[in-house]
């Protein structure tokens, strides 16, 4: 690479201070792989680190970005085989050691005893280039809409969620599926619940545009409705996936549950009191994911099926010149399933 080529990223300094900075261009050392970047999406928790409102660990100051699509611009000495220059990749957010029981176990390398979470705890993905080792890189199969796989990270929240806790044969059994909260990582669900066969899918929250977007993308026996959960009826639902963070929602999951039914949070993160009555009785499974690495391939292999429904979860694009600005100026529409940054 040339040594006069750029390399900008986008930086928050500390709460409610970011920038486009210059930064060094990075050399690939060996088993790591150059990446020149695509798109970026930006998540919740992009947002809350602007803010300040962080609760989990974090650093500032920050490169943010941990959703995002590129192309391999350089191997180092000793990476695998199965990557050439030229590559569409994506990759981790939760950077596993490969080392510990966790990741030498086949146990859940979300849990990796050195976790480091990219653009939250070391520098992520918002920069023209970056060094990535290759542990952590996937490949996007198939070509075409490029954008598309800037998703694969938040689609593989639920493909994780799910995959790693229930088997086909017991995902054979959901005959209705509720998804609450229609924000980005609640409308890729539907890809993946189409992918495990199930057709009545019931999809809510609050915000009537977020919905339209869910209704849009195509996926077949989805129902898209505004529903604070009180009018839905009792015992529906064989398989129902908490993806707004709401306590009151995932309180509710257990009345809306059938017999045998099965309960995964993929969004709330905090204290809650649950009748767990109610859960003995009708024999419900709870379970609860955090993290993304676990459904990589599977979230790649739906998109490479489905890449111009799932782009249109991308409800808006921000040029990197103009990234820091649109942090700064709060602009955020409550329609917005997921926001990119098109870094060229």
């Amino acid at each position: 690479m040339p040594a006069h080529v750029a390399n900008r990223g986008l930086v928050i300094h500390s709460p409610g201070q970011v920038s486009l900075d210059a930064l060094p261009m990075p050399s690939p050392g060996p088993g790591e792989v150059r990446v020149r970047m695509r798109y970026v999406a930006l998540c919740g928790s992009d947002k809350k680190l602007f803010d300040g409102t962080y609760k989990a660990p974090h650093k500032y100051p920050i490169l943010i970005g941990h959703e995002w699509v590129g192309v391999v611009d350089a191997l180092g000495e000793n990476c695998a085989p199965g990557l050439a220059v030229g590559d569409l990749v994506t990759g981790d957010c939760s950077l596993y050691c490969g080392e510990c029981y966790y990741c030498t176990t086949e146990g859940n390398r979300n849990h990796c005893l050195s976790i480091q979470k990219r653009g939250i705890t070391v520098d992520g993905a918002c920069a023209e280039f970056m060094v990535i080792n290759r542990r952590h890189l996937y490949r996007c199969e198939g070509g075409g809409d490029v954008l598309s796989y800037v998703l694969t990270e938040p689609m593989s929240v639920s493909a994780t969620a799910i995959g790693l806790r229930f088997s086909r044969e017991t995902m054979k059994k959901v005959r209705k599926a509720l998804v609450i909260g229609a924000g980005g990582i609640g409308a890729l669900a539907l890809f993946t619940l189409q992918d495990y066969g199930i057709r009545d899918i019931t999809i809510v929250d609050l915000v009537q545009e977020k919905l339209d977007v869910a209704a849009s993308l195509g996926v077949p026996g989805v129902k898209a409705r505004v529903s604070d959960l009180t009018d839905l009826e009792a015992d529906s639902f064989d398989l129902i996936l908490e993806a707004s963070g709401s306590g009151a929602a995932l309180k509710r999951t257990v009345a809306l549950a059938a017999p045998d039914g099965k309960i995964v949070c993929i969004g709330h993160q905090g204290s809650l009191e649950m009748d767990f009555g109610l859960v003995m009785k009708k024999s419900l499974t709870l379970a609860a994911s955090m993290g993304s690495t676990g459904g990589f391939q599977d979230a790649a292999r739906i998109i490479a099926g489905s890449r111009e429904a799932v782009s249109r979860v991308v409800t808006r694009i921000v040029p990197l010149a103009e990234s820091a600005a649109y942090l700064k100026e709060g602009k955020a529409h409550p329609g917005d399933l997921k926001v990119v940054i098109d870094l060229g």
